[in-house]
């Protein structure tokens, strides 16, 4: 009865650690670290978010020139950009919350802890309850997923549905020992498969990258043998989800598959440095720098973009992960894992990484993006170590504590030493960075709503860093063009503009026609007339307005 006891408490503490220990530590780290969204995929959605939540649908105030050659309308600019998913949770979040930093990063943080969850589901059913405890703990310690948590990002809600499609697919998985199995051929377990990755791609583009191999994966290693049946379900799931947002892109640009992360192939090219070719408004560029025709009429260029991203790729890969973990991750490549079912997901992550490595190559690399990867990573990598020491006998070491047995204790002890240093390993890149950090000021806040009130509130706003105007300022703003002629085409097409904003981190290449603009707007009068100097919000600022 007394063992009985222990048993239900032990389960109540651990239950109660699982659900309380990650808010715990987040908060925790967000009290020292967190100074507001500096992200800008996060400030852009945010503020796409507080639209939808006023009713003005799938709006923006960060406004790509090029965007306007698809929608010259300023004032409701639909967005032509983004997925959707983030930004549709951010305002349902927005309609119970206010509209602020806090809550962007607040919505962040359920889906960190909603992942550490399914990591321990996920992990107990590959290689059960204590490796999946090991698992979890390792997550809610390394340092890049608590990071981009607090960045507010798309990637914690990637991080999620990933983890819940692999969770749905191990459940799909051949047993070992089984050759079929009735029961995994049903039409609402794939259709959810299905579902889930059609969120992961309405959530980020890129994650079109994973549809082919975990097509592969249904089709090869779950029952029956070559289900096709069950990869066509998987793809009508993946195709019903989309039809929303393909309908919406057709009535407001006549394709349905119309996105501006297709000129993502573009940018970061010697012929378009950055992202400057969402910067034009010239319709001849759109129509060259599109997808199809850039590829194959620059496929030099787009293949020495693919050759330079491969290093920050390279350079990233030890990290992949963790900086403890990492390594261990990698060592596990070469053990062989005992359940077919396992050794099936592990090949098709590897199918994932690749794919995603490759798409994102081709159009626009971040490390950001990675993170919602990394806990495959952390379960495999804890995987195989658990496998080396074996599973930690906790009923053996607290029956020699009680009966003060040493000799009994020292084996599941010295497993546990592994395991503690295992996890203090991961918590150390964190425990590092609180220490060098602190949180740092908020300038882009104040400086936005001082922005705000000095400038005039109707009328277009163009600045160098549009999408925190948009945010802070609640006003359309235009990405400041990618030279003097784009300027005019948006005053001429579109309508003039009232305020331009140089933030003091704008610095042009002086070869430029912007360069050239830069070194006038300091002085006076300005290139063009209508718009004279205003004020200096903060040191290297300029702004300037038109009159009355």
């Amino acid at each position: 009865m007394r063992m009985r006891r222990e048993f239900r408490a032990g389960r109540l503490l651990f239950w109660a650690l699982l659900i309380g220990m990650p808010f715990l530590v987040q908060l925790t780290f967000l009290s020292g670290q967190f100074s507001g969204l500096r992200s800008r995929q996060a400030i852009d959605h945010a503020q796409v978010a507080r639209n939808i939540a006023r009713g003005d649908g799938f709006t923006t105030n960060f406004i790509r020139p090029l965007s306007l050659v698809f929608s010259a309308k300023v004032e409701g600019h639909p967005d032509l950009l983004n997925a959707p998913l983030h930004p549709l949770l951010l305002s349902l979040a927005f309609r119970v919350l206010p509209p602020n930093d806090n809550t962007v990063v607040f919505l962040s943080v359920i889906f960190w802890v909603a992942s550490i969850w399914i990591v321990f589901f996920l992990t107990r059913r590959m290689f059960g309850p204590k490796t999946g405890a090991l698992a979890a703990a390792v997550l809610m310690v390394s340092l890049n997923p608590m990071m981009s948590s607090m960045a507010g990002t798309a990637t914690m809600v990637s991080m999620f549905l990933m983890l819940l499609l692999f969770y749905l697919l191990i459940g799909r998985a051949y047993p070992d020992g089984e050759a079929e199995d009735a029961r995994r051929q049903g039409l609402w377990p794939m259709a959810a498969i299905g579902a889930v990755l059609g969120l992961a791609v309405l959530n980020d583009y890129y994650y079109v990258a994973a549809v082919v191999p975990v097509l592969l994966f249904v089709i090869l290693a779950t029952a029956p043998h070559k289900n096709w049946r069950g990869a066509a379900i998987v793809a009508g799931g993946v195709v019903i989800v989309l039809l929303p947002w393909m309908v919406r892109n057709l009535v407001v640009t006549g394709n349905p598959i119309f996105t501006l992360a297709q000129y993502d192939i573009a940018s970061h090219t010697g012929i378009h440095p950055g992202q400057s070719v969402l910067q034009h408004l010239d319709p001849q560029v759109a129509k060259a720098a599109a997808l199809y025709p850039f590829l194959w009429e620059n496929l030099r260029s787009v293949l020495l973009k693919v050759r330079t991203g491969i290093r920050p790729l390279l350079e990233s890969v030890p990290m992949f992960g963790g900086l403890f973990i990492g390594p261990l991750f990698f060592a596990s490549i070469f053990v062989t894992m005992q359940r077919r079912a396992v050794r099936s997901l592990r090949r098709l992550f590897y199918g994932v990484v690749l794919s995603f490595a490759l798409f994102m190559l081709l159009g626009a690399f971040s490390r950001e993006s990675l993170v919602a990867l990394e806990p495959f990573a952390i379960i495999f990598a804890v995987g195989a170590v658990s496998r080396f020491i074996g599973a930690v006998d906790t009923d053996t070491l607290a029956r020699g504590w009680r009966e003060r047995d040493w000799p009994r204790m020292w084996q599941p002890a010295k497993k546990l030493i592994v395991v503690g240093v295992l996890v203090l390993l991961a918590a150390f890149p964190v425990a590092h960075y609180v220490r060098l950090g602190g949180a740092r000021e908020r300038p882009s806040m104040l400086k936005y709503e001082y922005l705000s009130m000095q400038a005039p509130s109707e009328g277009l706003l163009m600045s160098d860093s549009p999408w925190l105007a948009a945010w802070y300022c609640d006003r359309p703003s235009v990405w400041l063009t990618q030279a003097a002629t784009d300027y005019d085409l948006v005053s001429q097409r579109v309508e003039p503009i009232d305020v331009l904003h140089f933030s003091g981190s704008f610095r042009a290449d002086p070869a430029t026609a912007w360069g050239n603009w830069w070194q006038q707007a300091r002085l006076s009068p300005a290139p063009y007339k209508e718009l004279t100097h205003v004020y200096a919000p903060a040191r290297g600022e300029v702004v300037r307005r038109r009159p009355g």
